[in-house]
């Protein structure tokens, strides 16, 4: 099999799971609005079409306080650090896709654009995962931890675009890019670096980010402690 340093799926069959949906939206107790969102969930499983990106990156250079990344420079003293102590690094862009996202724009109803805004949410979740396991099968990869800008202290939300740099415009190919005030768009869309670490955590625990939509586990003071103390180390 021929490894190739870039992986793009833009075609990816998202099924969505009503059981978990319902669990998830915590609307258990409510038979009508179990109902209501199962039938919402109906109505776009054939318009929620996720896509994802994931590259090998090189790394050029790396100071105190930054690294130059495929000919890109990130300002970060943390990102520095942590990947002089890895093997492997990959950017990344998992996306829930425009196509959900045009649909929701011409919603009014607040439930339904919240169902739709969950179900977009879940499918760049289950996006993110396919790359992690695409990694670690195609590069053999051990303990990836997925960051983004804005998630780690001094690395600034405004180097999103920056990561998008490293695709060289490939990412135009799932829809993704960033706009002039520098989010993210489409909304439901995750994009970073996956660095091979030697520590076992979530990136979750060590995220600052605490309004971030994509948060899985609880932010976890004593773990990103630990981190910033073995950095210093």
């Amino acid at each position: 099999m021929i490894k190739v340093d870039t992986i793009i799926n833009n075609d990816i069959n998202f099924e969505i799971d009503g059981d978990y949906l319902i669990n998830f939206l915590k609307i258990n107790e409510s038979a009508s609005m179990r109902k209501e969102a199962l039938l919402i969930a109906d109505r776009v499983k054939g318009i929620v079409k996720p896509k994802y990106i994931a590259k090998k990156m090189r790394i050029d250079k790396l100071g105190n306080n930054y690294a130059i990344i495929n000919g890109v420079e990130f300002k970060s003293t943390i990102l520095a650090r942590l990947i002089r102590e890895n093997a492997s690094v990959f950017a990344f862009i998992a996306t829930s896709g425009r196509e959900i996202e045009n649909y929701k724009s011409s919603i009014t109803d607040i439930f339904e654009s919240y169902v739709l805004d969950k179900i977009a949410y879940l499918a760049c979740l289950r996006v993110l995962r396919d790359i992690e396991m695409i990694l670690n099968n195609d590069f053999n990869t051990k303990g990836l931890i997925s960051i983004a800008p804005g998630s780690l202290p001094g690395w600034d939300i405004g180097e999103l675009a920056s990561i998008l740099k490293l695709f060289q415009g490939e990412h135009a190919k799932i829809g993704v890019d960033v706009t002039d005030g520098g989010m993210i768009n489409p909304v439901k869309s995750i994009c970073g670096l996956f660095i091979e670490s030697k520590m076992s955590i979530h990136r979750c625990e060590i995220c600052i980010k605490s309004d971030c939509d994509f948060r899985e586990a609880e932010f976890d003071e004593n773990k990103f402690k630990g981190v910033s103390q073995w950095f210093i180390n």
